[in-house]
């Protein structure tokens, strides 16, 4: 029989293992789990202005998905842009029905500050945050084509330092042609959210590739052809080279007009090379082309047209 004291002894140690092994759920309960693991530094919130003008004198149209917070509707441009930033890899900030954005912010163009103030009550790590304007242009009638011009300009700023200067800016520009303005907008839009797309994802993910100006394909420029007759003729002399599938107007400005060799088609710089020889060597009834020895524009093969023999085309 146990004596009182060794009793007492076997209650106590009986006690201490039971409070020790309560111990360990609790312990283990406030250990964080994956849920509560804190988010990447690129998760970014997307404050993107879309601004389109395609008939003259008309309002301009403009569209930003805040306005409407708890049923965000997406811009085309949205759209685009956070697809490519999503494939590339950038974590963008999902938003919740819970969060409540003053009407402060629920404005177009927002201002840097203001940016990154809502950036924070959303959680966002870092904002993008600008406008993309669509406009149409004088197109080419000899071609029969609408111009639309767009011009991105966004600027990155952090959500959580209290810093209202941009970390980074971007500024992009491209132009949309094509037989209806609509056309040449989806074009022009696709194009420029693509280019925006690579400078963002590749300065956030710290990859490799231009930060700051994409990289482009040399173009062919034809300096005073706007006419129907020198377009055709170059476009067709074009296309019958091997590896070569299709010619494209991809700018005009200023009295000149730049081809593009397979648009949409990333090609090699020998076949852009072998087009360009081609075209220095080629002979035309029409007219005359020249190449010039200082092209108007960086990445541009620039020829000058004139009048041919019979003094006109």
């Amino acid at each position: 029989m146990m004596s009182s004291s060794t009793l007492r002894s076997t209650i106590s140690a009986l006690v201490m293992m039971l409070i020790a092994g309560l111990a360990i759920p609790s312990a283990v309960a406030q250990s964080p789990g994956p849920k509560d693991t804190p988010a990447t530094a690129r998760d970014v919130l997307l404050l993107i202005t879309e601004e389109v003008a395609l008939e003259e004198g008309a309002s301009t149209t403009v569209r930003y998905w805040w306005v409407q917070p708890d049923q965000p509707k997406w811009t085309e441009s949205d759209a685009i842009l956070r697809n490519a930033l999503t494939q590339s890899g950038v974590d963008l900030v999902g938003l919740s029905s819970k969060v409540r954005i003053s009407k402060i912010y629920r404005t177009p163009n927002l201002s840097l500050a203001n940016a990154a103030t809502l950036g924070s009550l959303v959680g966002a790590k870092r904002v993008l945050v600008g406008n993309i304007t669509y406009e149409r242009k004088k197109g080419i009638g000899a071609l029969g084509l609408e111009r639309v011009a767009a011009t991105a300009d966004v600027s990155l700023v952090s959500a959580e330092s209290g810093e209202t200067s941009a970390l980074s800016r971007f500024t992009v520009e491209r132009e949309g042609f094509s037989a209806s303005a609509d056309e040449a907008l989806a074009q022009a839009r696709q194009e420029s959210t693509d280019a925006l797309a690579a400078l963002v994802s590749n300065t956030l993910m710290r990859g490799p590739g231009p930060v700051g100006v994409q990289a482009e394909e040399k173009f062919i420029g034809l300096r005073n052809a706007e006419n129907a007759l020198v377009l055709q003729k170059v476009k067709n002399f074009l296309e019958g080279l091997d590896q070569v599938e299709s010619v494209g107007v991809r700018w005009a400005s200023e009295g000149v007009v730049a081809l593009e060799v397979n648009p949409g088609k990333k090609d090699a710089e020998d076949i852009i090379e072998y087009a360009i020889r081609a075209l220095k060597n080629q002979s035309f009834e029409e007219f005359t082309l020249a190449a010039r020895g200082t092209p108007s524009a960086e990445g541009l093969a620039e020829f000058s047209v004139s009048a041919g023999d019979q003094g006109q085309f």
